[in-house]
């Protein structure tokens, strides 16, 4: 009987996403206090419940939240297993298991392009991609256009990341 609940496309495809998105946009309304501290959890409720019945309402959307749910799981498992792996390859003591910072910061790296090809996968977008990486090489115009930007960004972050010089850059008399 659960079997057949839980294997519906009503069930699927509108309810569990819906309770998803109204659970945390609840939580996020009532975590930041968005419209003020007199805001009552009714109105977060109800503003969760608008939010998410919109959402069901259009399937695509609906689809990129399942996609995702379904990486976060099997990413959640991956992290979990290796967490597990490296601490029983780590020294036991009484104290608290805790990464180096270097570790952290590999899995922050991980994780943010995992994000972006998990992003591209749920949205269809990695195939066009793909494709148009493939067709065009590195002359086509997606690649220039990258190209450009990666530029113009390094650009800014070196104009303004770069240290003051000696003080002979200021204006005399000051």
């Amino acid at each position: 009987m659960v079997e057949l609940i839980t294997t519906t496309e009503l069930f699927t495809r509108f309810v569990l996403p819906f309770l998803l998105v109204f659970v945390v946009l609840f939580a996020i309304l009532e975590k930041i206090k968005l419209f003020g501290s007199g805001s009552t959890k009714q109105t977060h409720a109800i503003i969760a419940f608008v939010i998410a019945m919109i959402l069901v309402a259009f399937p695509y959307p609906t689809d990129i939240i399942s996609k995702m749910v379904v990486f976060m799981v099997v990413a959640a498992i991956i992290i979990f297993v290796f967490l597990l792996l490296f601490a029983f390859a780590h020294k036991a003591s009484d104290k608290e298991f805790e990464l180096p910072s270097a570790i952290k910061t590999l899995f922050g790296i991980i994780i943010f392009i995992a994000l972006i090809v998990a992003v591209l996968w749920a949205t269809g977008w990695g195939e066009s991609l793909w494709s148009n990486l493939n067709s065009e090489g590195l002359t086509g115009g997606l690649w220039s256009n990258i190209i450009f930007v990666v530029v113009i960004v390094a650009a800014l972050a070196a104009v303004l990341f770069a240290k003051v010089g000696n003080g002979s850059d200021k204006e005399p008399g000051k």
